[in-house]
Order: C-alpha cells, then sequence, then structure tokens
C-alpha cells in the first residue's frame, strides 16, 4: 500500500474524530461498553475495547483511516447473550457502486427517507452519513422485546438477526447494498466514525487523506427512537412467505420434480442452463469462492433453473468440496450458502452476466475462459 499522507493538523484531527465517537455513541443504548472497534491497521479485525479513550489510541495508531465502532455491545464468550439481543438500531447502507450516478443513488436516498418516514412516522429523523462511497442511514429504534421470545417470531431460525436484515432492505426499497444487507448481523453491525477518513478515498486521492477523504454527517438524528414494533406486521409477512416458498420447493422437488426427473424437469433446466456458470460449477477453485457464493451460484440455481432450496444447497456443497481439494476451506460456508439462497429467494435476482464478472473480477473471468477452452 502507498505510504499515506495526512495533510491535516493531527491535533484538530484527533478533536474531530473524537467529535465523530461521541456523535456515534449518542445512537446507542446504555452500557456502552464494553463494544468492539476496528481500523485499516486491524484489517477488519474487530478488538474489544473498554472505554472512549481505548477506542480513540486505536484510532489515532491507525492514522485516523477505516475507523468503525459496533452498534452492538461486546459480550465476548456469552454467546447467549449475544443471542439474546434487544434490537435498538438498524443501519442502512446505500453504495455508490450499486448505482449508474451519483444522481441515482440521491434520488434513492430520498425514497428511502419517504420510506422510512412513511413506516416509522414522518417525526422521525435518522442520521445520514457520507462515507465517501456511498449514505450511512443510523436508525436508532426502542424495543421492549427479544424476538426469540415472543411467541410468533420465536419458531422461526434467529429472527433478531433476520429483522436486521429485512429492515434495511425493506426501508431501503431493496436498494441497498446487498452485501451488507446479505450478512449483517449484532456482531458485524460497525458505524464508520464522522471526521475520519475513508481508506479507499484516499487511495483515490493520490494517497492524501484531506477533507475530501473524511466521513461526514449530513443531517443529525432527532433524538426520537421510533418502536421496534412498527415493522413487526410486514416483517412476520415476510418471515411466513419465506418459510412457504422454502416450504413448496422442497415439496414440489420431493414429490413433483423427483417423479418427473427424466421428462420436463430436466427439459427446463436444459433450457434455463447459462453455459459459461455450468463451467464454474465443473471447475475447482482455490479462490474467489464467497464471491461465487455471494453474486452467482445460489441466484443461478434458484432463479435462472428455478431449482428447490434443498437441491441447490447440495450442488453448491459439492461444488465447495471439490475445491476443498485445491485448497481447503478455512471456515464451515453453510451459513453463508443458506444466506445467500435465501437472499435470492427473497429478490429473485439473477446471476451476474458474463460481462460483469469481467469487470468486477477479471481473474476468476480468465479461469472460466480457459476451462471453457479446455
Amino acid at each position: 500500500m502507498t505510504a499515506i499522507i495526512v495533510s491535516q493538523d493531527l491535533e484538530q484531527l484527533e478533536q474531530k474524530v473524537a467529535a465523530g465517537l461521541d456523535f456515534i455513541l449518542n445512537h446507542l443504548k446504555e452500557p456502552i461498553w464494553p463494544r468492539t472497534i476496528s481500523t485499516k491497521t486491524s484489517e477488519g479485525r474487530q478488538i474489544p475495547v473498554y472505554s472512549k479513550q481505548e477506542a480513540l489510541a486505536w484510532y489515532k495508531a491507525a492514522n485516523f483511516l477505516d475507523c468503525r465502532i459496533s452498534a452492538y455491545r461486546y459480550h465476548g464468550k456469552e454467546a447467549a447473550c449475544a443471542l439474546l439481543q434487544m434490537i435498538d438500531l438498524i443501519m442502512i447502507d446505500e453504495d455508490l457502486s450499486s448505482f449508474k450516478s451519483r444522481r441515482a443513488l440521491d434520488k434513492s436516498l430520498n425514497r428511502t427517507i419517504r420510506k422510512i418516514k412513511d413506516t416509522l412516522g414522518n417525526n422521525f429523523e435518522p442520521s445520514r452519513i457520507w462515507s465517501g462511497n456511498g449514505y450511512h442511514i443510523v436508525i436508532p429504534i426502542e424495543s421492549r422485546y427479544v424476538l426469540e421470545k415472543k411467541p410468533e417470531f420465536s419458531k422461526f431460525e434467529e429472527p433478531s438477526k433476520q429483522y436486521l436484515r429485512f429492515a434495511e432492505w425493506y426501508l431501503s426499497n431493496g436498494k441497498a447494498d446487498s452485501k451488507h444487507t446479505n450478512t449483517v448481523s449484532f456482531g458485524n453491525c460497525m458505524l464508520r466514525i464522522p471526521g475520519s477518513h475513508n481508506s479507499k478515498c484516499v487511495q483515490r486521492n493520490n494517497a492524501i487523506a484531506d477533507t475530501s477523504t473524511q466521513i461526514k454527517v449530513l443531517r443529525e438524528w432527532n433524538g426520537y427512537r421510533p418502536p421496534a414494533y412498527l415493522l413487526f406486521g410486514s416483517f412476520l409477512a415476510y418471515l411466513v412467505d419465506k418459510k412457504y416458498k422454502a416450504k413448496f420447493t422442497t415439496i414440489r422437488f420431493s414429490k413433483g420434480d423427483r417423479n418427473n426427473k427424466s421428462s420436463s424437469h430436466n427439459n427446463n433446466s436444459f433450457n434455463n442452463k447459462i453455459p459459461w456458470i455450468e463451467t464454474l460449477l465443473q471447475t475447482q477453485l482455490a479462490d474467489y469462492r464467497k464471491y461465487v457464493i455471494f453474486r452467482i451460484l445460489p441466484r443461478y440455481l434458484i432463479s435462472k433453473k428455478r431449482l428447490c432450496y434443498n437441491e441447490a444447497f447440495n450442488i453448491i456443497k459439492d461444488w465447495l468440496k471439490k475445491c476443498n481439494s485445491v485448497r481447503r476451506l478455512d471456515s464451515n460456508f453453510n451459513s453463508r450458502i443458506k444466506e445467500n439462497l435465501d437472499y435470492a429467494i427473497r429478490t429473485g435476482k439473477f446471476p451476474i452476466s458474463l460481462d460483469t464478472l469481467k469487470s468486477e473480477n477479471k481473474r476468476l473471468y480468465d479461469m472460466i475462459c480457459n476451462s471453457t477452452r479446455k
């Protein structure tokens, strides 16, 4: 990485970041500490801290680059406490890379704010932060319940975590950054600190950290916490619909498709094949497996080939086993597969095109093209 030049007075910068941290902490419920933070130097690793002064010391050591703090408290090894978490903050991430232009992003932000006010009340004003690459909308809410303990939600898997994801998707009209919506949970909901610098913006700015690369507050929260139950009706309908779709596709495969395995089902699957993705399924990869599971395979198997949930899961699992013989996976991918299959069912999104793959991931594109030629 190119050496970064901080063109601002460091004492003033530290004061701005301290004020930015106070601004974020104002959105959080007591007790504030302990909580995790991350910086550019931690490379995404979360570090437990026990005070504001400790957090600022880490930020300063990282030259105030990529300073973040968790929206939810750190529970350490007390995993049961983390599961019984009241939801008191929602974050929406709308990223410029998901839109054709800054103008389209701004229009989406305005629609999102209208949806938030229509849902949570006109008297509510969330915070809006410019991250350098898009907008972060911070929505403090009031919850009196742990969803896992409420009868109507307890029959669903991890309803609190699903609520975080649903709320971001629903309130943004489906325009929130899917990489965030599809993975956010209590353990990784990280908020950028105003006044600090976004390292990606710094690199685009010839490795100079100045006022143009700082995280900025555009609008402050007005202090009102709307009740979480205002979303319960829509959320419950979503959970029921999702469970029905998963059950329906399982039944369709286990009964109807199994009986017709040699006839119409195979013909439909053949007509819906995308050759380069079929080649990918036969290619053993040492890298890019998370990318493939996020951007390609679940969407292809669910939305394009219209396979059932269980069949799609098994196909991806088998593909990963083949990849495992090239280089062992560093973690269990079952939950990641399920999350992305759920997302494909919920949104109906299709896999990226080969042209998009070429622009996003040239090395993977070349691997698939080389496999096709063999």
